[in-house]
């Protein structure tokens, strides 16, 4: 095995056996439950209105599936930097930091390692998110195209959300303030295509569109996908794991 795999095999350990996962994970189900449920009701309510020839029919995606989706992605926003929190930050608190850093291991290996550790973590809760569709559609026919681009998006910002934390805790020993400053760094990438609102400058305004998560999101959980959406995540995800293994190659010199 690779040293890569050997790293990410004793990090997934570390968090599959930790109580910590099964909270988060708990926490999930405990929210998501009730608003599909809810969801899904109401959209049952909504089709049976419309056999009755009374309402407006709305699809399982734009009723349903959309909006869960989207609770998802604000729940991942924060709940990824308590798994990020732990990846560099709690090597540095239980000061086995030094001893990762003056291995034979580059620095690029434990970023890599670090990073598939985090993201399997965070993918292992939208493999859980997505029973819901799939235990429900025995009750009627789903398309299932935009369903699963809709769960492929949210790996791709859970992707970005993972890369950002990994970076924080590599600059940071305090659990609590790696996921203080990913929760802040990650709503700012959110934010930050509002600012085409703000700016007169046709140029500024191009700018600001072009960094807009959200309609990157949107188009994912429409089953869209788009080529620029794509590069640009994968673009945010290289930029901050580039940074991570500077600060790390950094430290190794101090």
């Amino acid at each position: 095995m690779s040293v890569v795999g050997v790293l990410i095999k004793r990090d997934l350990k570390s968090f599959f056996l930790s109580p910590q996962f099964y909270l988060i994970a708990f926490i999930c189900t405990l929210l998501w439950s009730p608003i599909y449920i809810y969801s899904f009701g109401l959209f049952l309510t909504q089709l049976v209105s419309v056999m009755g020839g009374d309402g407006e029919y709305m699809t399982y995606q734009s009723r349903v599936l959309s909006e869960f989706v989207a609770l998802i992605n604000f729940m991942l926003l924060i709940l990824v930097n308590s798994v990020t929190m732990r990846l560099l930050s709690e090597e540095k608190r239980n000061h086995t930091y030094p001893l990762l850093m003056t291995s034979p291991i580059s620095s690029w290996q434990i970023v890599i390692a670090k990073y598939l550790t985090g993201l399997i973590v965070v993918s292992t809760l939208i493999g859980i998110a997505f029973l819901y569709p799939l235990t429900t559609a025995f009750l009627g026919r789903v398309e299932w195209p935009p369903v699963f681009c809709s769960f492929v998006g949210l790996i791709f910002f859970a992707a970005v959300y993972v890369s950002v934390g990994l970076m924080v805790s590599s600059i940071t020993k305090s659990v609590l303030m790696s996921f203080i400053l990913a929760l802040i760094f990650n709503l700012t990438l959110w934010f930050l295509g509002s600012g085409s609102e703000i700016v007169e400058s046709p140029f500024w305004q191009s700018f600001f569109n072009a960094i807009n998560l959200d309609p990157i999101f949107k188009d994912f959980t429409q089953g869209v996908f788009r080529v620029q959406g794509f590069v640009f995540l994968c673009s945010l995800v290289l930029f901050f794991l580039a940074a991570t293994e500077r600060f790390m190659e950094s430290s190794r010199w101090k």
